[in-house]
C-alpha cells in the first residue's frame, strides 16, 4: 500500500501537497479512479465473450475517463473541476449500463448509491448536493420508465445476472466500507491535530499572559525612576533649564504618565483574562454613583455632569461592569472640550429580559 501511495503522490500537483486533508481526499479519489480503470479493463473481455457490445463501448469510455482524470487534475489544478468531471463520467457510465441492462431491474442500478458518498467526501456541500440531486433524478427517470410500462431492451444475457448482481453488491459494499474507513481515519487524524493545536494555543496564551504581567511589573520600576528624577530636576534646576528645558521636562512627564497608563491597562487586561467571572446582583445606581464620586475628586472633572434615570439591578460581574461604565464615561469626558462636559445614560428593556444601554456625551464623539 505504501508503494501505491508513493505512485499516487506523483500524480498529485505540488499545489495540493501542502494541505493534508486535500491530499487525503485526492488520494482516495485516485484509488477509486484506479479501481474503475481496473474494472473497465477486466470486464471488456468478459463483455466481449458474452456479446454485450454496448457494454464494451461504455467500458472503453470509462477506461478513457479514468486515464484522463489524473491528467485533468495536473493540468487544471482545480479540485472542483476534477470533481465535476469525475461525477459526470461516473454517472454517465452507470446510467448507460442501467439503460442497456433493464432499467431499475438492472444489476447495475445499485451503483448509483456510490456517487453521493464520494461527492460529499470530495466536493463542497453545495456541489455534492447538486450531484446528489442529479443522481436522484436519474434514478427517478428509470423508475418513471418502469411505471409507464416502457420496457428497456436488456442487452445483458440473463444467465450472467447472478454473477453480476453478486459482484455489484460486493463492489458497492467495498466502496462504502473503504470510504467510511478512510473518512474515519482522516477524522481521527484531524481531530488529534486540532486538539494538539488547541493545547498549544492554550499554552501559548498562558505564557503570553504571564509574560505581559511580569513585563508590566518590571517596566514600572524604571518608569518611576524617570518620573522621580524628572520631578527632582524640575524642582532643583528649573531656574537653570530655561523655558525650553522646562518644556522638555513637561514632555517627559506627559509621556511617562501615558506609559504608566498603558502598563496599568496591560496589567488590568492580564488580570481580567486570568480571573473567573463572578455573577451577582449589581445595582447600577450604586455603580454610577461611585464613578461620579471618583470623578468629583479629580479637579479636571470638577464641572462634569452625569445624568441618568433610575437604573435597573442586573446579573453581572460587579468589578467588570464597574470598569465598563467607568471607561465609557471617562472616554466621553476625556475628549470633551465643552466648558460643562455632560454624559447621559439611558436604557430600555428588550424582549427576552435583555437590557440595552446607551451612553451619550456633548463632546466630539460618534453617534
Amino acid at each position: 500500500m505504501s508503494y501505491l501511495n508513493k505512485i499516487l503522490n506523483d500524480f498529485i500537483p505540488t499545489a495540493f501537497r501542502k494541505d493534508k486533508k486535500i491530499m487525503t481526499s485526492i488520494k482516495l479519489i485516485l484509488k477509486v479512479d484506479l479501481g474503475i480503470l481496473f474494472f473497465s479493463l477486466f470486464f471488456i473481455p468478459l463483455y466481449l465473450a458474452i456479446g454485450f457490445t454496448e457494454g464494451i463501448y461504455i467500458l472503453i469510455f470509462s477506461a478513457v475517463c479514468a486515464i484522463v482524470f489524473p491528467l485533468i487534475l495536473n493540468r487544471l489544478k482545480s479540485l472542483m473541476a476534477c470533481a465535476h468531471f469525475f461525477a459526470f463520467a461516473s454517472l454517465s457510465v452507470f446510467a448507460s449500463h442501467i439503460y442497456f441492462s433493464g432499467g431499475i431491474y438492472s444489476p447495475y442500478f445499485i451503483w448509483l448509491l456510490t456517487i453521493p458518498p464520494i461527492g460529499f467526501l470530495y466536493m463542497h456541500t453545495r456541489a455534492a448536493l447538486f450531484w446528489l440531486g442529479i443522481t436522484i433524478t436519474v434514478g427517478l427517470f428509470f423508475l418513471g420508465i418502469s411505471l409507464s410500462n416502457i420496457e428497456l431492451v436488456n442487452r445483458f444475457p440473463s444467465e450472467y445476472l447472478p454473477v453480476i448482481i453478486t459482484f455489484s453488491f460486493a463492489m458497492v459494499l467495498s466502496l462504502f466500507t473503504y470510504v467510511v474507513v478512510n473518512f474515519q481515519s482522516s477524522y481521527r487524524y484531524f481531530n488529534h491535530k486540532l486538539k494538539k493545536t488547541n493545547d498549544d494555543l492554550k499554552q501559548s496564551n498562558t505564557e503570553l499572559e504571564r509574560f505581559a504581567y511580569i513585563a508590566s511589573h518590571d517596566l514600572k520600576s524604571p518608569l518611576r525612576n524617570i518620573v522621580s528624577f524628572s520631578n527632582l530636576l524640575n524642582m532643583q534646576c528649573s531656574d537653570k533649564l530655561g523655558p525650553e528645558g522646562l518644556e522638555y521636562l513637561k514632555f517627559i512627564e506627559k509621556n511617562s504618565r501615558q506609559m504608566h497608563m498603558l502598563i496599568e491597562d496591560i496589567l488590568e487586561y492580564s488580570s481580567t483574562i486570568n480571573r473567573e467571572y463572578q455573577q451577582q446582583k449589581v445595582d447600577l445606581n450604586e455603580v454610577i454613583s461611585d464613578i461620579s464620586t471618583q470623578l468629583e475628586m479629580d479637579k479636571k472633572y470638577a464641572a462634569v455632569e452625569i445624568s441618568y434615570p433610575k437604573l435597573p439591578i442586573i446579573n453581572a460581574d460587579s468589578t467588570l461592569i464597574h470598569q465598563l461604565f467607568q471607561n465609557l464615561i471617562e472616554n466621553g469626558l476625556k475628549y470633551n472640550k465643552n466648558e460643562a462636559p455632560k454624559v447621559e445614560l439611558n436604557y430600555k428593556e428588550k424582549q427576552g429580559g435583555k437590557i440595552e444601554f446607551s451612553i451619550g456625551d456633548n463632546g466630539i464623539g460618534i453617534k
